[in-house]
Formats: structure tokens, C-alpha cells, sequence
């Protein structure tokens, strides 16, 4: 497990809709020790959607945490025994947030 966060890092407002929960833009991208990405779908694509649209509000400086599993993205689980790296992507209308990678080792 491991924590994403989101902060809104600019002097505005950010409002950002989601059907499913606020993860629902997130996506988490695994590569493994030859660099190949190993994760398939999108992170957000687990959760069923509502049926009505919510808005998580972010003002200025501040942060969204909910924890994820490194693996979420994975088709086989438990993943063979290596080391993987594990991207976060956060994308929004234009707005896209990377995350330095992390080494997993399994």
C-alpha cells in the first residue's frame, strides 16, 4: 500500500469532477526491471460510478490523501518475484500530474 497525494499548488481554487470517487482520474503506471509497463486498465476504472457527479474542492495548498495498493493495475496478482517501478498519473481536463516513480521489490 502507499499514500497519493493531491495538492492544489496553485493561488486558485480547483474543483475537479468525478463519477466514481476522487481517484477516478488517477492511474498508476508499472514498469518492470527492463523498463516494459506490466500494469494494464486504469487505476480509476475499478470503482463503479454513481449517478450523480461529485466535486472534490481543492483551495490553495490544499491536499487529498487516500491510500492505494502498488499493484492495483496489475493482471496477475501476486506479481512475480522483481523489482517494478510504480508511477502515479493524475490527469484532469488538461491538467496532468506526475509523480517521481518508486521502487517496489517483490
Amino acid at each position: 500500500m502507499a499514500e497519493v497525494e493531491l495538492e492544489n499548488v496553485s493561488e486558485s481554487p480547483l474543483e475537479i469532477l468525478y463519477w466514481m470517487t476522487e481517484l477516478h482520474h488517477l492511474n498508476l503506471v508499472v514498469t518492470d526491471a527492463t523498463g516494459t509497463v506490466v500494469s494494464r486498465g486504469h487505476f480509476g476504472d475499478r470503482f463503479a460510478p454513481t449517478c450523480e457527479p461529485s466535486i472534490l474542492r481543492l483551495g490553495p495548498g490544499e491536499k487529498f490523501a487516500a491510500n492505494v495498493h502498488f499493484f492495483a493495475t496489475m493482471p496477475i496478482y501476486p506479481p512475480p518475484p522483481g523489482t517494478y517501478s510504480v508511477t502515479a498519473v493524475y490527469e484532469y481536463e488538461g491538467l496532468r500530474a506526475v509523480s517521481e516513480p518508486v521502487q517496489v521489490t517483490v
